[in-house]
């Protein structure tokens, strides 16, 4: 049976490890913002899901990227790539608070998660 001190110690240790998790999670995502910024990425993560599709099927491997300057993809396809991530981009602060509160609200009445 474990003590009240090394109870206490094992828990202060789990947190340090998932405190310094975080950090390096958010550090990480912070480089690849901030290169993505200055280079063009050599593969998406798209790319790399429909690699693994391929291999599963059995198909060719092939990779079909074509790179376009901005000015020439018409504002109609950003609008519906912006839309299709968050039709209310434009109306918040990069929060959608009401889209949370609806989609916490359906997951406790669902079950699929527990607070």
């Amino acid at each position: 049976m474990m003590n009240k001190e090394t109870f206490n110690r094992s828990l202060n240790e789990t947190f340090w490890y998932a405190k310094r998790t975080i950090q390096i999670l958010f550090l990480v995502s912070l480089i690849v913002t901030v290169l993505y910024r200055r280079i063009n990425p050599p593969i998406t993560p798209l790319m790399v899901i429909r690699f693994f599709d391929q291999v599963v099927d059995g198909r060719d491997i092939t990779f079909d990227k074509h790179r376009v300057d901005i000015k020439k993809v018409s504002p109609n396809v950003i609008y519906a790539i912006v839309a299709g991530e968050d039709n209310n981009f434009v109306s918040h602060a990069g929060f959608d608070f009401d889209a949370l509160y609806k989609a916490l609200e359906y997951n406790l009445k669902h079950k699929t998660i527990t607070l």
